[in-house]
């Protein structure tokens, strides 16, 4: 049985029909009003600025400067809220920059003036 091939042969339609042309997309220039907007034009949350790393390691060292550890400033700071989780979190770069300057001026009386 060689030779099972189909035997394909053109179907023409004929008839009274238009011709189909393919759609062309176009293009429109959007406007500028309010369908586009930039990121910068975006009222959000203003960026929040986490303990830079010096101001980390700057508080360590006054710390350990002063053979104190966390449990044992966090006793000694007379206005610390948050006793030694704050600094736990300072420490580990988990505070904002404002809330470690916080901890810093609670515990300057016992580990001496930090610099910003």
């Amino acid at each position: 049985m060689a030779g099972h091939f189909q035997d394909w042969n053109p179907v023409v339609i004929r008839g009274k029909s238009v011709p189909v042309q393919p759609q062309q997309k176009q293009i429109v220039p959007k406007s500028g009003n309010q369908l586009s907007k930039k990121l910068d034009d975006v009222d959000g949350p203003p960026k929040i600025e986490m303990v830079s790393q010096r101001f980390k390691q700057d508080f360590i060292n006054a710390r350990t400067a002063k053979n104190k550890s966390q449990d044992q400033l966090a006793k000694e700071a007379r206005n610390l809220k948050g006793g030694v989780k704050v600094i736990k979190e300072l420490e580990a770069g988990k505070l904002t920059m404002k809330e470690a300057v916080q901890v810093a001026m609670a515990c300057r009386n016992v580990i001496g003036i930090i610099k910003k």
